[in-house]
């Protein structure tokens, strides 16, 4: 007997808002990380090593967003029940998570990247390079594959799947995760505070040193202080994300919360990480030409016409 027997398919109140949702966050997400990914591969001077780094973000965002979210969770909350064999979505959902466990280890990494960047900036080229970018970012993708592949063997072996529960609306149903769980996270999340602390000091002391006549160091200036503050931004959505799937989740027990603790907030998360890496970078082409095309339109209804004089014959010469 299918789920959708159950009553929980998209005839009821909460599984239409939350297919609604989902579908709205989805197509803003994709929009935004892949914007990011083209940006790379469409300009070469964007091809920087801190640039890459955003670009694996996106691409690992682009895989939760759409094969996660719009092939497994959308259509199971859509239909009551999942088209998919159980092997089959566990390995999609346990390969999401990883992605998002990928990102998460990311941002110690660019929190690393930064504050090498601001305090030795001459062996910037020899740690954080892109061919030593590129070389690092493998060694986290070949980690992330064998924790996948072992944990679904596990999985298949003990018939122990991870499928989407369409009566919580949420992976797994209504967890109730260990202390333990929250404590590692949060652990997570203070590594890159604390890096980013030294360099906003390092960054404000240079800051305080770069005279304005120096336009070049300015520039390198301001450009590293975006990147910080986007680094900034990025982990700060971590412990938020933490905190409603591993605390708040169980406060109320009603599905829509649980769709909202567990998995909307899970999804908001991919989508303000490709939003933020496209406000933050240099150049977005569609940013740029949208802002370009508002302050013309702007400037061009300011401008004042003169009045035409009425009853003035000019004499022809």
């Amino acid at each position: 007997m299918s789920q959708s027997a159950t009553g929980y398919d998209i005839s009821n109140w909460t599984n239409a808002v939350a297919s609604v949702m989902m579908f709205v966050n989805s197509c803003a997400g994709l929009f935004f990380n892949v914007t990011i990914i083209y940006n790379f591969l469409k300009y070469k001077n964007q091809r920087t090593s801190f640039n890459f780094i955003c670009t694996i973000r996106a691409l690992n965002n682009t895989f939760i967003l759409l094969v996660n979210f719009v092939g497994v969770f959308l259509p199971a909350t859509v239909l009551g029940y999942s088209i998919h064999n159980p092997m089959v979505e566990t390995v999609i959902i346990t390969t999401a998570l990883n992605c998002n466990i990928y990102n998460n280890y990311q941002s110690i990494y660019m929190a690393i990247n930064r504050i090498v960047a601001i305090y030795f900036p001459v062996k910037y080229d020899i740690f954080f390079g892109i061919k030593a970018t590129v070389l690092v970012q493998i060694i986290f993708y070949l980690d992330r594959i064998r924790n996948v592949t072992f944990e679904n063997i596990e999985r298949y072996e003990k018939q122990n799947f991870l499928v989407f529960n369409v009566e919580w609306l949420a992976y797994g149903g209504l967890i109730d995760r260990q202390d333990i769980v929250f404590y590692i996270a949060i652990g997570l999340t203070l590594i890159p505070f604390i890096i980013n602390i030294f360099t906003f000091l390092k960054f404000y002391y240079l800051k305080k040193r770069t005279t304005r006549d120096d336009s070049e160091r300015m520039k390198q200036a301001r450009r590293n202080m975006r990147q910080f503050v986007q680094t900034v931004f990025q982990d700060s959505m971590f412990p938020i994300s933490v905190v409603f799937n591993s605390k708040l989740n169980v406060l109320i027990r009603h599905r829509f919360w649980t769709f909202f603790c567990q998995t909307f907030i899970w999804q908001t998360l991919h989508v303000l990480d490709g939003l933020i890496m496209g406000v933050f970078n240099e150049r977005i082409a569609f940013l740029k030409k949208y802002m370009k095309t508002k302050v013309h339109n702007l400037s061009a209804s300011k401008e004042v016409t003169p009045p035409p004089v009425v009853g003035v014959q000019v004499a022809q010469s």
